[in-house]
């Protein structure tokens, strides 16, 4: 029996993932239609969080659209707002301009007996003119000719070079606009400074369009990278002018919210990763494109033909611990998680790179974020000891990972919070959001770390591996009132 259903096989269990024909094509890319309606769906100001999105081609050029149907009863014309945001949402997710999202009511989102939609049924629909009053009605985000576009400024930029015709910030932002308003055939003064490219229609291949009018027009090199990494007329501007040797504004950049107005900067970092033991090292092993995941070595566990973790990639001696230096005993030691032991040393490595190390840390506040999880290293404890038990009295607070901040915080004097954050796959994530808001706040006058840590998938196991990051970070205002240079990144 075809129920047209797409899934696998794991382990005897059948994982369901999707719908055989709920696949968007676009530009050669394939998008899960379930992916786009929760970006869609998960716009502010929606009444319901319910959309449907297909993909159609335009049978009169043959270029591809993508249609988001959201549910919404009887929408006023204030509605207008909110689906331009959900166009903007979808049209970044997809890197593809022409994206329409029409309003329709309850009744008009058909469903197998089931309760999956039919969205095939909704293309046949969209495509035989059934929705063509909801579109001519609410789509005034369908792409504009060209020849069509007029503006104050760039309604048409001259295909011959203008090296040294605009230098001044405003004259470089003028012509920008232009060129972005006559590749998105948009109005010039509806492009905002701020407006990010693919939010207003931009697509990868409009960004080519772009570049390449942008070198007709200022005589400069503008890399692909460029309009990726300064996706806004006024980052752009600010590259072209320092391309073309004028003098550099001040960055344009929207007013920072509130609470959020003080920038951070990493001033050192620790790391110990398969191969590497120092960022530099970790450096030159992604240069060179090394694998670091091979078999597991025989000093970790035997593995059989059939076994499913045969491979991974690991620490060289992970044991490896200067228990002395840290003034710990050699039995608290052995019963400490390796995880807690690592930290421990990239911690204080982490602060002597920054240059603080010993009595130089005296009367700073430094906290302590660390981004933990389960290793796994109880049962290992648990089967060392042997059937009687007998262990140490260490192994009661050296196995429990969220104490791995607390014994930094103690073993090397620091004043400030000391917190573990186990988030499951977004810990280092929300470690690193809640350091940078303590240092915002005052709470932390120095500087935050946080860990990377060693992560497992078990439940479809091929590979595993380990290794762990800290990263000691700065409010950024007082580096630079200090006089101290600080590298952008």
């Amino acid at each position: 029996m075809r129920t047209g259903d797409l899934g696998f096989l794991a382990d005897g269990r059948l994982c369901v993932t999707g719908r055989d024909k709920d696949v968007v094509f676009v530009n050669g890319r394939t998008f899960h239609a379930p992916d786009l309606e929760e970006v869609a769906a998960a716009t502010p100001g929606l009444p319901t969080p319910l959309a449907a999105v297909i993909g159609s081609t335009d049978p009169a050029d043959g270029t591809e659209r993508v249609v988001v149907f959201v549910r919404w009863p009887r929408p006023r014309r204030e509605a207008a707002h909110v689906l331009a945001q959900v166009t903007a949402r979808v049209r970044q997710a997809l890197a593809h301009d022409d994206v329409r999202v029409l309003p329709l009511p309850p009744g008009a989102f058909p469903r197998t007996t089931s309760g999956k939609l039919r969205r095939r049924t909704m293309r046949e629909r969209y495509e035989a003119g059934a929705y063509g009053a909801v579109e001519a009605r609410w789509c005034d985000g369908t792409p504009t000719p060209a020849d069509a576009v007029t503006g104050a400024v760039g309604g048409a930029v001259p295909a011959g070079p203008r090296a040294g015709l605009a230098s001044s910030w405003e004259e470089v932002a003028g012509v920008v606009a232009g060129v972005w308003a006559r590749v998105l055939g948009r109005p010039v003064d509806g492009i905002g400074v701020h407006d990010r490219f693919l939010d207003i229609g931009g697509s990868s291949l409009k960004a080519m369009e772009v570049l390449a009018a942008l070198e007709d027009t200022f005589g400069v090199s503008v890399p692909p990278g460029v309009l990726r990494d300064r996706d806004t007329v006024a980052a752009l501007t600010e590259h072209l002018v320092a391309a073309q040797g004028g003098e550099r504004p001040e960055p344009a950049r929207p007013r920072p919210a509130s609470g959020d107005s003080e920038a951070v900067a990493v001033v050192s970092m620790a790391c110990r990763f398969p191969g590497a033991d120092t960022p530099d090292a970790f450096w030159d092993r992604l240069v060179a494109g090394h694998d670091a995941v091979g078999p597991v070595p025989a000093t970790r566990w035997s593995t059989r033909p059939g076994d499913t973790a045969r491979w991974g990639a690991f620490l060289g001696d992970p044991a490896g611990f200067d228990a002395a230096y840290f003034g710990i005993g050699e039995q608290e030691a052995t019963a400490t998680d390796p995880q807690g032991r690592i930290f421990l040393e990239l911690a204080h490595e982490a602060l002597e790179r920054a240059g603080y190390a010993g009595a130089r840390r005296a009367g700073r506040r430094v906290g302590v974020f660390a981004a933990i999880g389960e290793s796994g290293y109880r049962e290992v404890l648990a089967r060392a000891s042997g059937p009687e038990g007998g262990l140490p009295p260490a192994a009661l607070t050296g196995k429990l990972p969220n104490l791995v901040a607390a014994r930094v915080a103690q073993s090397l004097d620091l004043t400030g919070p000391a917190l573990a954050v186990d988030t499951a796959c977004s810990s280092t994530l929300v470690a690193l959001h809640l350091a940078r808001r303590s240092l915002q706040s005052r709470r932390v006058r120095s500087r935050r770390r946080r860990r990377g840590q060693p992560r497992a998938d078990l439940d479809r196991p091929s590979a595993v591996g380990a290794g762990g990051g800290v990263v000691a970070d700065r409010a950024l205002p007082r580096l630079q009132r200090r006089g101290r240079r600080v590298r952008p990144r």
